[in-house]
């Protein structure tokens, strides 16, 4: 009972981060990790893409998205990337959306 009403609250939570938004990408500026709150519009899978500045594809990421659930998506271990600025490509095959990131 107290794991299901932690993960009530946990849930709750991150609808008050995600506010109107559909997609919150967090932190920014980043060090070798960031992550990314999503509650996807429609079911079926979704892309992320990292690139730096000069276009090149550093990352790319599929998950499953279900309609109107509240997903964490962590994207870890990026150690290798140099600092700098960064674009994060999420598409779900009808809409895309693109955020700047800086490794620091």
């Amino acid at each position: 009972a107290y794991d299901a009403l932690l993960q009530q609250r946990i849930a709750k939570n991150m609808v008050s981060i995600l506010g109107d938004k559909q997609l919150k990408v967090f932190p920014n500026p980043f060090n070798n990790e960031f992550s990314v709150l999503i509650k996807p519009a429609i079911s079926g899978t979704g892309t992320f893409a990292l690139y730096d500045m000069s276009g090149k594809l550093y990352l790319l990421k599929t998950v499953d998205l279900q309609q109107d659930q509240v997903q964490l998506i962590k994207f870890n271990n990026l150690q290798p990337l140099a600092k700098g600025l960064y674009i994060l490509i999420f598409s779900d095959g009808k809409a895309s959306e693109n955020f700047k990131l800086l490794m620091q």
